[in-house]
Order: C-alpha cells, then structure tokens, then sequence
C-alpha cells in the first residue's frame, strides 16, 4: 500500500541554488496531482439524508402511529463538477538547535480531528490504484471524527542552527454545485410537503392548516384537508420549506458543498496521508558587500556577480540572463558612496529589493518520510 511505503524522497532540489523550498508548494504539488486524479461518480452521486420518527398527532391514530420526517439533498450532474483538493495540516512540537551539532528527533504519535463537513451526507472518497472516485458508496462514507496517526519510528536529523518539525497532511476532497432537495412526510404514505404548505401557520386556521390533500398509500383515495390538522406535521413542513429563518426546501435546487476525507481503499478507514520532516535555516548569512559600481544600477559583488539593484536580480552567466535574489539570499550591501543619485536605495519603500527583502521567508527543506508520495517513480516540483 501506498501508506506503508516508507521511501524517503528529498525534495529541497531548486531550480536556483539559492532558492528556498516552499512546504506550501511541495503540498500544492501533491494536491494537484490527487486532484487530476479524481472523478464524480455520477451513477451513485453524494446525497444528503436526514430523518426523525415522531409519534404524531390522536387524530391520525387510524393513518399512522409515528410520522417519518425526511429532508433530502442529491448532488446534480454537472458537465464542471467544482472538484478541489485540499489538506488538514497536523503539526508536532518544532525543535530549535541553537547548537552546532546535530540533534535526532523521532515522530510522536498524534491526533487529528477531521474537519470535513459531511455530517448527515452520504459521501465518500476512495483512493484505489491510482484513481480516486467521489460517491455515496456506504464503505467509503463513514470516518470517525478523530483519528491517531501512528508515531512509525522514524527519525530524522536537525543540524545545528535549524528549526525542525515532522508534520502530516490529511488530504480531502471538496465539491461544489447545485444539489436537487426535498422535504417529505411519511404518515400512511410519503408526500411531498413543501407543495402543500404555502401560508404561515400563525394566519392558518386551526382547523385546516392549509393542507390540499394527501393521496393515500393503500387506497389512492384523497384524504380530506382536516384529516391532516395536525401542527406537529404543518409546523414542521413550514419550518423546513418556507419560513425566513429556515432551509427554505421550498427552493428545489440550491448550491451545496462538502468535504471529506479521502480514504485508501482496503484500509479499513484509513485516511489518505503524507508525513513530511521540515527544517528552517535559522543561521544568520552576512550579506555580500559591492565592491564597485557598473553602469545603470548594477554592482559587482565580492564574489565578481553582477547585481542589479533595482530590478532585485542576479545575472546568470549560464543562462545569459537576470534571475531573481529570492527570499533566502540576503539583499547585498551597497555602500552609498557606490549607489548612484538616480538609483532606489534598497530601503526605499518602492524599491523592489526592499519588498522582495521584507517577504522573504527562511530557507527550508522537506522531506517526505512516510505515506503518499505522489503517483509515480518521483515528484516533479512545480
């Protein structure tokens, strides 16, 4: 299984030596690619399915004992379901080595809590192969509300002058569109409510509560109106379907959204999870000094690169162009006897350097150590 391959895969490759690895765009990265994989299955589509059973008013005692309250929401087909993929970020306890040697820290065991909001729907989403399919299967649409995830053993090392934590992604599903709804009561035969409460039951009267009929089950005869003068049943039908403050059924199609779990097949309820191990940089980095001015803005360093002060950019002799500083390279110090009159000084608030400078995060390394790791023989960063 996917969950129990335990294949380390560095991913602190960077397109620019210098350049930090994002943890948000290594996960981006794998939800992208569970998102191409990931269909609707329309022959059993997710649905909402909510009941009570009540025992109702003396005067049906010959029409029934208990009424069956329902409210009912099916997923539309749609040609563009809006499919997304997302994850609950389960963090341990950060570790920062003020030391030089390195520390080893091992996983704990955890607990996540799903925040899924598929209480009362029939949905599910299944990992199985290298496919994921969204449906109202009753195998795939249980999850508990909380779940441990297993320490595993695993250690990894945080060299000195890091910061490092394990963390683990559970990933999700979520969809969006318009859903079919229906409010119906079941008293000697289902019946539609919403078409037959139309007034709100303080200018009703006692005596019809606007009913127009329900076909019976066994005879197909009409009953008449004050058959069913009954509040409990007119109540109900008029909170669900019309009043202000209510659902409003009455509206037979509404956007609806959920969002659930993805599960791994054959897991026994297993969620679909990555465990990764992140170390930050926090050494302090002396910035590079100019030593002489070129033309324009641009500086040569101690190390003999080009910097173009304006622009943020270093030149790239392999390549033949600029490429930006990025967040992790410190901005280099130009003395102010070598900046120009026409020049932004780097503190300047429209100067580029100064922004990019202000933004830019720690560099950082992840590693996945455990579960899914995408759906081939490696990750390609985006």
């Amino acid at each position: 299984m996917l969950l129990n391959t335990l294949v380390p895969l560095l991913l602190a490759a960077s397109v620019l030596g210098n350049m930090p690895v994002d943890p948000e765009a290594v996960a981006k990265n794998f939800t992208d690619s569970l998102l191409a994989k990931t269909t609707l299955d329309w022959k059993q589509p997710p649905h909402f399915d909510q009941q009570v059973t009540e025992p109702t008013c003396a005067n049906l005692i010959f029409q029934c004992l208990h009424a069956t309250f329902r409210l009912r929401q099916t997923l539309l087909p749609s040609s563009k379901p809006k499919l997304s993929v997302d994850f609950d970020r389960v963090s341990q306890r950060r570790f920062l080595n003020l030391n030089n040697e390195q520390v080893v820290l091992s996983t704990d065991e955890s607990v996540w809590t799903s925040e899924g909001s598929s209480n009362g729907w029939r949905v599910g989403a299944a990992l199985s192969g290298k496919s994921i399919s969204v449906s109202s299967d009753v195998s795939f649409s249980t999850h508990a509300s909380t779940t441990r995830i297993q320490s595993l053993g695993i250690t990894e090392t945080c060299p000195g002058g890091h910061e490092c934590h394990f963390e683990t992604w559970v990933y999700h599903t979520n969809w969006a569109g318009n859903c079919r709804r229906s409010a119906t009561i079941d008293c000697g035969g289902e019946m539609d409510v919403c078409r037959k409460v139309r007034r709100d039951p303080a200018v009703v009267s006692a005596r019809t509560r606007g009913f127009m009929g329900i076909p019976s089950r066994e005879t197909g005869k009409i009953y008449r109106p004050h058959d069913l003068d009954c509040p409990q049943l007119y109540d109900w039908s008029w909170r669900q379907c019309w009043a202000s403050d209510g659902p409003r059924y009455g509206r037979r199609e509404r956007a609806c959204r959920v969002r659930a779990p993805i599960m791994e097949a054959g897991s026994g309820g297993r969620p679909l999870f990555t465990t990764v191990f992140v170390k930050e940089d926090h050494r302090s980095e002396r910035p590079e000094a100019a030593v002489r001015m070129g033309a324009a803005c641009i500086v040569q360093l101690q190390s003999g690169r080009w910097y173009d002060a304006e622009d943020d950019t270093f030149y790239d002799e392999a390549s033949g162009g600029w490429l930006p500083r990025g967040g992790a390279v410190p901005l280099p110090a130009i003395a102010e006897s070598l900046r120009r009159p026409n020049c932004s000084t780097a503190t300047g608030s429209n100067n580029r350097a100064a922004r990019r400078a202000v933004a830019g995060r720690r560099r950082a390394e992840v590693t996945v150590v455990a579960g899914f790791r995408g759906f081939g023989s490696g990750v390609t960063m985006a």
